[in-house]
């Protein structure tokens, strides 16, 4: 029997105006080709959802759980020109992103590659997506971005007389990472670069690509499903009976427990989706003890 049951639920419809964004300007007006500017408008709409509830409590032992879940979808809707976002590391100015009119913020723009029959890329061959018998920079096209479409997150707890655990996990659905380390590194040239033995990343064995251009280092095959889902923390406690009105709680807890993904860079949890240079959350033990008196 349930114990203790609360929930909500929350809609929400908010509309920025006069964002603030990197814009591209004549470079002869300014000391260079980019400035700040108030250039755009943006609206955020999404529907969250939380439950909090104490499904067993005795004398001796309770057991809560925590859940919520949101689903968010953002658009810009108003900007005169797009705007590029997103640089990365291979070639000189490229980037993989952009602001755009009725796209989500820091979408993805890039070429979309060509497979042979055994799901393998093939090196250079794009889409022609305006059929023109040509591919350039009009052949690119929107695809995906780095935004989870569904956020969720459960927490848990519970107590046994003197022992208390509680666990927090949270997951992402929907978000897209453009994996710059795969890009950069998993040529085939990287390895003898400079007369320079080196690893290259893995991905090679997936795609093959024996030199990196400006064109390639803009392919799909580089914008990957990045959904996850994570155990944040577990701890695990254990509480003295009072000793002269004094309470003393040992401890141990576990950061960065878990991560389930499909993505195969370092993490799938990188801000604003591109993954060049990110330093690894590390996972950490901590014992420690509380005094209460």
């Amino acid at each position: 029997m349930i114990e203790e049951l609360r929930g909500s639920v929350n809609a929400y419809l908010k509309e920025t105006n006069d964002l603030i964004a990197s814009s591209i300007v004549d470079p002869f007006t300014n000391f260079g080709n980019r400035i700040n500017a108030n250039i755009g408008n943006m609206e955020n709409r999404g529907l969250e959802f939380n439950l909090n509830t104490t499904p067993i409590r005795t004398d001796n032992f309770e057991w809560t759980v925590d859940y919520n879940i949101s689903l968010n979808d953002n658009k810009i809707t108003k900007l005169s020109a797009d705007q590029p976002q997103g640089g990365i590391s291979t070639g000189v100015g490229n980037n993989v992103q952009v602001h755009r009119e009725g796209e989500t913020a820091n979408s993805f723009l890039v070429f979309q590659q060509v497979y042979d029959a055994n799901g393998k890329p093939l090196e250079g061959v794009f889409v022609d997506r305006n059929n023109d018998n040509m591919i350039n920079d009009d052949d690119k096209y929107i695809n995906e971005d780095p935004f989870g479409d569904v956020l969720m997150g459960f927490n848990t707890g519970a107590s046994y007389k003197n022992w208390d655990v509680s666990i927090q996990t949270r997951a992402s659905f929907g978000n897209y990472m453009y994996n710059d380390v795969a890009a950069n590194k998993g040529v085939e040239k990287n390895a003898t670069n400079n007369s320079i033995l080196s690893n290259l990343h893995a991905d090679y064995y997936n795609s093959g690509f024996t030199v990196i251009n400006d064109r390639t280092a803009l392919s799909d095959h580089f914008v990957q499903d990045a959904s996850f889902f994570k155990i944040d923390n577990i701890s695990l406690g254990y509480t003295l009976d009072k000793i002269e009105n004094t309470t003393f709680r040992f401890y141990g807890s576990l950061q960065n427990v878990l991560t389930i993904t499909d993505y195969d860079g370092l993490d799938p949890e990188i801000n604003l989706g591109i993954d060049n240079d990110f330093y690894p959350r590390p996972r950490s033990f901590v014992l420690g003890v509380n005094v209460n008196f």
